[in-house]
């Protein structure tokens, strides 16, 4: 594979849309994949986690946004939700629960 390809094939844009973070191949030869970080907390009551019609509707909302700005089909879309447990991501030196916990003791 030629230089040229391999850096197309690789091309990977970044963007946060309310709070997720999406990553995108922007690559032309290849089709669009976007990948989705989502924390493991629920968002509804009784869910213990992001739900499989929250799940759904980011699917659909990701693949009409690339079909939208970029004109890729929605069945050359791939769409990947990764789940992340609270334990392993944090804010500002903290582990998340902490940061959380300190912002609420200084808001009140």
């Amino acid at each position: 594979m030629s230089m040229a390809a391999k850096a197309r094939a690789t091309d990977t844009a970044w963007a946060t849309v309310n709070g997720l973070a999406l990553s995108f191949n922007t690559g032309k030869a290849t089709m669009p994949i976007v990948t989705i970080q989502v924390t493991r907390e629920a968002t509804k009551p009784g869910a213990d986690s992001v739900t499989a019609e929250e799940k759904a509707a980011l699917i659909k909302g990701a693949s009409e946004l690339l079909l939208k700005v970029l004109n890729k089909p929605l069945d050359s879309t791939y769409v990947i939700i990764e789940e992340i447990d609270m334990d392993n991501w944090g804010i500002g030196g903290l582990p998340v629960g902490e940061f959380r916990r300190q912002r609420r003791a200084k808001t009140g």
